[in-house]
């Protein structure tokens, strides 16, 4: 988290002056939008335009983050595109819902769908602007917007719309402190990319043999089979041969809950469950549950049908003892005498992966049957490795769910932030020391 020496203060009836917006600081301005900030509107020709420059599309704007992912050759465009230089923000203003702003960190073009924006000089700062446009009120403004197909947002309105606006060195205050939770935002999402590579070297590596635990090695020596090369001591045994199969039954869409008994669909096993079923969101009512497929716990599911071959057969296993239930396109594997979360893993597997490819059939929708599944081929030790295998993913996984929760509450906490110190509603105070610094 965060650790910053910020002296706030909430402020005061007797420090604060009435607006049409409600209270705001008596020192602060209430201005409209464009009467601080000013909207470049200096073009670039890539036809006749002898300089290059890269180019920002709007592809290369990332949502809800202020980052960009990469950006192309401006002498490779067509169509005329906005000129911006560095220290101006970039909004973008074709479907402003998405969210997508950068300050921009050199000098470059863009597509013509985004604002170049820059705060007029002595009134408002860059990086203040930057911050001020992610406020939930601004977004909002922006989206009352003409046109329904490719909704765009309106700068006579947004222009004309009134905001707080604080005195210059309180500003660049506000945008430190912001830019803190930025940076721990960053560090953070950076840590869990490493945690995830972490963990898929470890798959890779686990999984196919190629790193072992010392104490469940019988033999140092590999084999060949029609699944590749694996461990001596290890199996390749087909899905077919470890237990039976079952269809998911009965959760109709319209009987979903957010109370009742626990149940899943087969589209939450792609967008939900990550090789261990862990917690649920849908329920259904005990009288829909006497028509559904109840689980067990070990039993392994597969999503029965999905839209592309490479997500085909997703699958999770239920390592739960209560009750709950799967409904219809769901394939479930019970009574396999394995340890249910190694299957999980690994039943997500690149290498398994690749034969489900060639099981699923269709084309708008393609589906795969248990009978396909039982052909997988896949490697299987010892039960006790298996369980130290699944033990050591399974830490991998929770150190990069305690970060994804740490991630949540920083994005929480500048959010709340922003609400708060870009109305005024909490000050920032200023030393002469912090004063002299931010002036110069």
């Amino acid at each position: 988290m965060p650790v910053l020496e910020i002296n706030m203060t909430k402020r005061t009836s007797q420090d604060c002056k009435h607006t049409k917006l409600g209270w705001i600081p008596a020192e602060w301005e209430y201005l409209e939008f464009g009467l601080f900030v000013q909207r470049s509107s200096t073009k670039y020709d890539p036809r006749t335009d002898e300089q290059q420059f890269p180019c920002i599309e709007l592809e290369h704007i990332e949502q809800n983050t202020g980052r960009i992912n990469g950006h192309i050759n401006s002498k490779a465009q067509k169509s005329t595109k906005n000129k911006f230089s560095k220290g101006e923000v970039l909004f973008a203003k074709l479907r402003p819902y998405l969210r997508k702003y950068w300050l921009a960190e050199f000098d470059g073009v863009s597509s013509s769908e985004v604002w170049i924006l820059r705060g007029v000089k002595g009134k408002c700062s860059s990086i203040f602007l930057f911050y001020l446009i992610q406020l939930h009120k601004f977004i909002e403004l922006a989206n009352r917007t003409s046109g329904t197909k490719m909704p765009r947002a309106d700068w006579s309105l947004v222009s004309e719309y009134p905001f707080p606006l604080p005195p210059l060195p309180e500003q660049q205050k506000i945008a430190q402190i912001l830019s803190t939770w930025d940076k721990a935002i960053s560090k953070t999402e950076q840590l869990i990319t490493k945690k995830q590579e972490r963990k898929k070297g470890l798959m890779q590596q686990l999984l196919t043999g190629k790193k072992r635990f010392r104490e469940f090695v019988k033999s140092d020596k590999m084999k060949e089979t029609k699944l590749g090369v694996i461990p001596e001591d290890w199996e390749a045994k087909k899905l077919g041969e470890l237990g039976i199969f079952l269809k998911g039954k009965g959760v109709p869409k319209a009987e979903i809950k957010k109370e009742g008994l626990p149940c899943l669909t087969y589209g939450e096993l792609y967008t939900r469950h990550h090789n261990i079923i862990r917690s649920f969101s849908s329920y259904i009512p005990k009288e829909i549950t006497l028509e559904s497929q109840e689980l067990e716990y070990g039993d392994i599911l597969f999503a029965g049908s999905g839209e592309t071959l490479e997500e085909i057969g997703k699958s999770a296993a239920f390592i739960n003892s209560f009750k709950a239930y799967a409904g219809g396109d769901i394939i479930i594997l019970r009574r396999h005498d394995q340890d249910p979360e190694y299957l999980g893993y690994l039943l997500n597997h690149n290498s398994i992966n690749r034969q489900k490819h060639k099981l699923g059939q269709g084309h708008s929708v393609v589906h795969i049957y248990s009978s396909g599944l039982k052909a997988l081929l896949i490697p299987l030790p010892d039960k006790k490795e298996q369980q130290k295998i699944a033990s050591v993913l399974s830490e991998a996984d929770t150190e990069i769910k305690i970060l994804q929760k740490q991630l949540v509450h920083l994005k929480e906490q500048k959010k709340g932030l922003m609400q708060k110190l870009l109305t005024g509603e909490v000050r920032v105070k200023l030393s002469a020391q912090d004063f002299k610094k931010i002036t110069g």
